[in-house]
């Protein structure tokens, strides 16, 4: 009888060492599958900023043609080059594929876009939009300019993917025009209303890239995706100023 006891408790302790082992295994088939798909693009990855590339070139024609048989404007055609700079590296970046080594050079390139975008449309809002008086407004040009090329130079040193120091650099570079009270009062009210939204929309898709959050539907609309729409919606805003400064400013 004891002998029966005995293999009864033996056959239970192998019973919890096999479920054991099999949750052992379950744990680590879910972190390799957790694992697996992060490394699954969603399938809308970069064409939102592909999009973006193809509606700027499409609007550049008739700037140029504008260029040349209107009024020269460089603040546009920086502002044009920046955003097809931006847009154009990341939806290449984001879209197609790469070696190891070509991957983390297309994501710098796509990180440091960023601190261009940020600069070529503050500098175009800044010089292009009327103001309702006088107001200073090199030095916010040139302290974004500075901040753009330290965040270019820390980037093309410090590899890494976006880090909450990362979020918090873009969004002080592009809320530098608004630490200038003055500054923004001198907008007119259309304007400076585009020009919050816009920032707005920015600084909305600088946290969800931070916090990774909403992630809407992984495999095809997430985070990532948020953030770029985020993005275009920011750019269209500022757009609408850039662009309705350069037909005011030209009649």
């Amino acid at each position: 009888m004891t002998d029966v006891i005995n293999n009864l408790k033996n056959v239970q302790t192998n019973f919890r060492n096999v479920q054991n082992n099999l949750k052992s295994v379950k744990d680590e088939l879910n972190k390799k599958t957790d694992k697996f798909l992060k490394t699954l693009k969603p399938k809308l990855r970069g064409y939102f900023h592909a999009i973006g590339f193809f509606t700027t070139l499409v609007i550049l024609i008739p700037f140029i043609v504008c260029f040349f048989y209107w009024k020269f404007d460089l603040n546009i055609l920086l502002y044009f080059a920046v955003q097809l700079t931006t847009f154009g590296i990341s939806a290449t970046y984001h879209i197609y594929k790469f070696s190891e080594t070509s991957k983390k050079i297309m994501q710098r390139l796509d990180h440091m876009s960023i601190f261009l975008l940020i600069s070529g449309t503050q500098t175009a809002v800044l010089n292009n939009t009327p103001k309702k008086f006088d107001v200073d407004i090199k030095w916010s040009i040139w302290l974004s300019w500075l901040v753009a090329f330290i965040g270019i130079v820390r980037k093309a040193c410090i590899h890494e993917c976006f880090s909450f120091t990362d979020v918090a650099i873009y969004i002080v570079h592009g809320c530098l025009v608004s630490f200038s009270f003055k500054t923004l009062m001198a907008f007119y009210l259309f304007d400076l209303i585009f020009v919050i939204l816009g920032g707005v929309f920015y600084i909305l898709g600088g946290f969800i890239i931070g916090f990774e959050w909403p992630d809407p539907k992984p495999e095809i609309y997430g985070f990532h995706e948020l953030f770029h729409t985020l993005t275009l919606l920011g750019n269209s805003c500022f757009s609408i100023v850039v662009f309705k400064s350069y037909f005011y400013r030209s009649t």
